[in-house]
């Protein structure tokens, strides 16, 4: 509501001054508002403009100046000024005084981008004004998030390990740095930046001991991809106007090379004593196979055939059991020997789940298979009472070792359909006579490489 208390209305004066309520913190002063006698009338004004300023004495120099320039509001309802720099006026004392709404604001703020390309301008309590915690952290709460839940939708659910890593770089990287910041204020060149310094940063790597080291590629690029890949769904569903996430440089990857054992020194690992015979044999099936341990831990005793294995499942300790890692269910070939001694592990399962019983089966849970950690941690303890230097070797090296001393022996057609290194391309082309011929090929090739080395009692 305008008050109409003039406080200049002496008529030697063409302009009148009076004080708007301020629609900021109650109590502080709203501006001053000028209007001037309309030339050839007695009693008409024009409309009120701001002065922009609270100050009495500032005000009269602004309304003074207006008038002196010959820049005055002209009557109400008459036709607009064409002046533009009138109009400027105009629209900056509105904004100084807080006339504009929050939609309106917006309105200005999309015509900036869309007419000047200038982006960037957060509104408080609208959505690119929400902070990073708040956004990146429900972004990848499988219970909070819009796009994990469209993503299940769609058939296309993303997995509880990746959202897990995703949650805790959120926590550990973007929050730290970023966490008050609004997810509209970001630049491209900004967060590229950042990523360079991250690069160039060591970070404490060690569990109980600190380690200082600097991450790899691979890392970093996940590091900023947890916050990109929200932003570009926040972009595509209109909750910031900015795209930031497209046109991004990310590190080249640089992997260190898994290390494998010589055939030599595999073979004196399995004619050795170990204290923990479960671990032995899931390192034997790897070595034999080249399964991946989570394909060996959803093994049940179904699963195995007269002659092979069939890998219907994999296991994880976030998602439980799901599809193999390429989707596809496959067979790997398995000797007499082999089959014995997983028929044998299965058949001391103590749940009476039968055939649908976990292989290696959890000795606190019957729906859960046996703590992977620990085959990884006796193999590392198997080598160091060998004196071999383990270094970069864990128990998916195992993986790496039948591909390595197999390939030379098969043609890698056959290799492929074994370890699950298949496209969907190559899926669609061969034919199930051939995946029979590729399994025996496979099969000779073990038999003659590995199994000699293997000590299946």
């Amino acid at each position: 509501m305008i008050s109409t208390k003039h406080l200049q209305k002496a008529t030697k004066n063409p302009f009148s001054l009076y004080r708007r309520k301020s629609r900021g913190k109650e109590g502080s002063l709203g501006c001053f508002y000028v209007q001037y006698r309309c030339p050839n009338a007695k009693s008409s004004w024009t409309t009120a403009k701001s002065t922009g300023t609270t100050d009495y004495n500032e005000a009269v120099k602004t309304a003074w100046k207006w008038y002196g320039t010959e820049k005055i509001p002209e009557r109400i309802n008459s036709r607009k000024s064409d002046d533009i720099d009138f109009q400027l006026q105009t629209v900056l004392h509105a904004l100084r005084d807080g006339q504009f709404s929050s939609t309106e604001l917006e309105k200005i703020l999309k015509t900036l981008e869309n007419v000047y390309e200038i982006k960037g301008g957060i509104i408080p309590n609208t959505s690119p004004a929400i902070t990073i915690e708040t956004y990146l952290s429900e972004f990848w709460n499988p219970e909070k998030s819009q796009y994990l839940r469209e993503k299940r939708m769609a058939g296309k659910g993303v997995h509880m390990s990746h959202i897990t890593m995703m949650q805790m770089i959120v926590r550990r990287f973007w929050i730290p740095k970023y966490g008050d910041r609004e997810i509209g204020s970001f630049t491209k060149k900004e967060l590229q930046e950042w990523l360079w310094e991250l690069k160039e940063t060591k970070f404490n790597v060690g569990q109980k001991h600190k380690k200082m080291e600097y991450l790899s590629a691979g890392y970093l690029n996940r590091i900023l991809a947890a916050g990109l890949q929200a932003f570009k769904y926040a972009h595509e569903n209109e909750l910031i106007f900015n795209n930031y996430y497209t046109g991004f440089v990310y590190l080249k990857p640089n992997p260190k090379q898994k290390d494998i054992l010589s055939l030599e020194e595999a073979e004196a690992l399995f004619k050795r004593d170990w204290n923990h015979p479960t671990a032995k044999l899931g390192n034997q099936v790897a070595m034999l196979t080249g399964l991946r341990i989570g394909e060996i831990l959803a093994l049940k005793k179904k699963d195995l055939l007269e002659d092979k294995i069939h890998i219907e499942r994999n296991y994880s300790v976030y998602d439980g059991l799901k599809a193999p890692k390429n989707g596809k269910e496959r067979y790997v070939p398995a000797g007499k020997d082999l089959l014995r001694l997983l028929r044998k592990q299965a058949d001391t399962n103590p749940y009476n789940q039968g055939d649908e019983g976990f292989i290696f089966w959890s000795t606190s849970n019957p729906d859960k298979p046996f703590d992977k950690k620990i085959w990884g941690d006796v193999l590392k303890e198997q080598l160091k009472a060998m004196n071999v230097s383990y270094g970069n070797i864990t128990f998916h090296s195992w993986r790496h070792f039948f591909s390595t001393y197999i390939e030379p022996h098969l043609k890698q057609s056959d290799l492929q359909k074994v370890t699950g290194h298949l496209t969907q391309k190559m899926l669609a082309h061969y034919a199930n006579h051939q995946t029979e011929i590729a399994l025996k090929n496979v099969s000779k090739a073990i038999d003659t490489v590995l199994l000699p080395i293997a000590s299946l009692a």
